[in-house]
């Protein structure tokens, strides 16, 4: 018995082994047959990878060059803080006694200008202010030796000017305002750092010149918009406030209510006098000379070792099929 326990073992593990060899032996075949394979149809695999070398570069070509204009911009002194944060911190109470609401923390709108920036109604407007609806959608290329914007014949007729594009529903012959913001948008980013406060925006299209200006129109437009606001809500607080003198007589809230008007009219004078109202160019964007997309030679090395590894794939399977139906 002891004999027969001691066998089995053996001849299990003698049979393991020669598996193993089998499995190697297999693999070993497999590999020396899908290299003699690919050596046999090597010309054909050259071939393939040629031409799909040869499209990629034609591919490539083809994608027009786009260029990244960016501006570094910084919150505006004035907008860190306020004299309104401390007439709050100190007759808040007693003025909201009387039912009015001195406000809060401070008259920092860098968050309020950013969000304003990405808005719709702001990005639109600043679209048909500057007439931009024409160069943003019918543009397709740049012309450096002239200077100029070329635009697609197809969607656009520059001697009638009128748009002849077509299109499907929801779309329209001629571009609507949002469309042209959801390509504007899409072409704008922003990167805020979290504790320096700079904002860096960049814009990225066909013409260099074309995204420095349009990025620049942008930053100046913001702070015109934001220096507009200011005023107008000064001109309001400060009408209220006054009609509230009239309505009362406690000495201190007149007190707090004529330190009121006066923080107004100081805030009224700085945005009237101050072009970068809430934001401060660091460093102004300049005519990039150098495309940021499309990257043509990665393009190329993708697209060709694509087509390599297809050919490859497909003389092989094509040797499976044609061994398949032999059989």
């Amino acid at each position: 018995m002891s004999t027969l326990t001691q066998e089995q073992p053996q001849s299990q593990e003698q049979a393991q082994t020669k598996t193993q060899q089998q499995v190697q032996q297999n693999s070993y075949f497999s590999f020396k047959e899908f290299v003699l394979l690919s050596w046999r149809f090597k010309w054909v695999i050259i071939i393939f990878t040629a031409l799909f070398g040869a499209g990629s570069v034609y591919i490539a070509l083809s994608i027009p060059n786009e260029y990244k204009a960016g501006v570094l911009l910084s919150p505006s002194d004035e907008q860190k803080g306020s004299g309104l944060a401390a007439l709050a911190n100190q007759f808040g109470s007693l003025a909201s006694l009387a039912g009015i609401n001195i406000g809060g923390k401070g008259g920092d709108k860098t968050n309020l200008a950013l969000e304003i920036f990405r808005s719709k109604q702001f990005l639109m407007g600043f679209i048909e202010r500057h007439k931009l609806l024409v160069p943003l959608m019918a543009g397709k290329n740049w012309d450096h030796t002239t200077n100029t914007l070329i635009l697609n014949d197809n969607d656009y007729d520059s001697e009638s000017k009128k748009w002849i594009r077509s299109a499907v529903y929801p779309k329209q012959v001629i571009p609507t305002y949002f469309e042209a913001y959801e390509n504007f948008r899409k072409r704008l980013v922003f990167d805020r750092d979290a504790k320096s406060g700079t904002v860096f925006i960049t814009f990225e299209f066909y013409s260099p010149y074309l995204a420095q200006q349009w990025i620049t129109l942008l930053v100046k437009d913001l702070n015109s918009y934001m220096r507009d606001q200011q005023h107008h809500e000064s001109a309001r607080s400060i009408e209220y406030l006054t009609k509230q003198i009239e309505n009362t007589q406690v000495a201190e809230l007149r007190n707090v209510f004529y330190q009121l008007i006066q923080e107004q009219t100081k805030n009224a004078m700085l945005a009237e006098a101050r072009e970068e109202f809430v934001f401060k160019t660091i460093d102004a964007a300049i005519v990039p000379e150098r495309k940021s997309k499309p990257v043509r030679s990665v393009m190329v090395l993708i697209m060709t070792a694509l087509g390599g590894l297809l050919s490859l794939f497909g003389v092989h399977i094509y040797q499976a099929v044609k061994n398949v139906t032999r059989n």
